[in-house]
């Protein structure tokens, strides 16, 4: 990506001719990436090296981020650094030295990352100026009294610690941090990243991009090392001048969960298609079982707009209030580990849940999901047993293969496209079949085309795993 000013003497990025992308504006929610022609699913949409990186742990080394036996503390600023980033002498003076202005405290590896930020203005300065472009949220910020303080801190500090950089700027470039920066861990890395480009990557709870980082080796006469990588793929088919979106949080999140959680951490309210329904696509996974009168234990609660709920069978109304509180005491009762822990008592508590909830709650999925990977069925130990111990064990193999049925239709209607659950699922039902075709082997009963319908099926099944087909 190359920095270029217009007419109006502003920094914009100017994009090699092959990216599949444009930087374009988004009404209420400034710049985005826009795609320039249709961009097929799985296709690599950008690989962007990040231009600041820093540790999110205060037991890293404080250049690569990477947790190792040798790190040393140095004897300059005290921070953790590795015996590779020692000899290679990647740990900056500069920064070394901005650090020992700031005092060595446990917490202060926090300030490593914005001390990079600052020191980036002398070291590239075009850069410097299109990441000051970013938005910061700082006054929504500053209407958190417990935030402000904190942010406040750590900008007197920064001040302290950068002479050349003022309050006004130091104030900007934590917030800029807090709100763009993404926080990660992999293989032995714990860290902290801001990316040039994906950055301008806006939010939907239904993305059509996913994204992943990598480290990615680095080898020329220059310079030799790692460097991270955020790669953005595409989830699905991206038609062209569609806006390029990737999730910030958790999809199993109800609706309140999601719209909290991107208002503390964002400052925004999520308006995407999936916020735009109340049913959510038809789910249903975040509607409670109305209490009303004139419809009890048929109709659904679902979200509505001014933070009140409603049930559209009989106009009951609930306030957010009310549904926050039901929320959380049906999370608390999910969330008790039945005991003993073995397959009838987890069947027997989602049982129960699901006479209270719709079937496609966000709880009740997550309780599928949990039974179906803690009681994964082990091939060999089924091979093993006797044909009758295989018969007895129908139903079970039965309510697997009717979760992992569920669980794809639900993930594909909130997550279309290829996932790594999405994956390990397919994985179990082929499972599932396989044993069920074992055990209509052994019924004599069993016809030629029963048992050809369901091993057609695990071939199916293993054709889409292994070739990555997309669903």
């Amino acid at each position: 990506m190359e920095l270029v000013r217009n007419s109006r003497g502003e920094l914009t990025p100017q994009l090699p001719s092959q990216f599949p992308f444009r930087v374009g504006q988004t009404p209420g929610q400034g710049r985005c990436l826009i795609s320039n022609r249709e961009i097929r699913p799985e296709e690599t949409v950008l690989s962007d090296s990040a231009i600041l990186l820093g540790p999110a742990s205060p037991l890293v080394c404080i250049v690569c981020c990477c947790f190792r036996t040798e790190c040393r503390r140095c004897s300059q600023c005290r921070h953790l650094v590795c015996e590779i980033c020692q000899v290679s002498g990647t740990h900056d003076r500069e920064e070394c030295g901005a650090l020992q202005r700031c005092g060595y405290g446990r917490d202060m590896y926090n300030l490593i990352l914005p001390i990079r930020f600052g020191l980036l203005r002398e070291r590239d300065e075009e850069m410097f100026e299109w990441l000051m472009q970013y938005m910061d949220h700082n006054m929504e910020r500053n209407q958190n009294q417990e935030m402000m303080e904190s942010t406040d801190r750590m900008t007197t500090v920064l001040t302290l610690a950068l002479p050349g950089v003022d309050k006004q700027i130091a104030w900007k470039i934590i917030g800029i941090l807090f709100t763009n920066c993404f926080e990660f861990k992999l293989a032995d890395i714990e860290a902290r990243a801001l990316y040039p480009l994906v950055s301008l990557v806006n939010h939907s709870c239904i993305p059509n991009m996913r994204h992943t980082n990598l480290i990615n080796q680095l080898k020329n006469e220059q310079v030799e090392g790692e460097i991270v990588v955020m790669k953005l793929e595409a989830q699905r088919t991206i038609l062209a001048n569609t806006e390029l979106t990737i999730r910030y949080n958790d999809y199993m999140m109800s609706h309140l969960q999601r719209q909290r959680f991107l208002a503390e951490q964002w400052f925004f309210t999520c308006a995407c298609e999936r916020c735009r329904d109340p049913t959510e696509f038809g789910t249903h996974t975040s509607g409670l079982p109305c209490s009303g009168s004139a419809c009890p234990g048929s109709g659904y609660v679902l979200p509505g707009q001014g933070g009140c709920w409603r049930c559209p069978k009989c106009g009951e109304e609930v306030t957010e209030e009310g549904v926050e509180r039901r929320e959380n005491n049906l999370i608390e009762l999910a969330e008790r580990k039945p005991e003993p822990y073995n397959i009838r008592t987890c069947l027997q508590q989602l049982h129960s849940l699901s006479k209270i909830l719709h079937n496609n709650h966000f709880i009740i999925i997550s309780l599928k999901q949990k039974f179906l990977f803690s009681f994964s069925i082990n091939m060999k130990k089924i091979r093993d047993l006797e044909p009758e111990q295989r018969k007895k064990l129908s139903p079970l193999f039965l309510a697997q293969e009717k979760y992992c049925r569920q669980l794809l239709t639900y993930h594909e209607v909130l997550d279309p496209g290829q996932s790594n659950i999405k994956t390990r699922i397919l994985l179990e039902l082929r499972k599932v079949l396989l044993i069920q075709s074992r055990v209509l082997t052994d019924d004599p009963s069993t016809t030629r085309d029963a048992l050809a319908s369901k091993l057609i099926e695990v071939k199916n099944l293993s054709y889409l795993v292994y070739e990555k087909v997309p669903l």
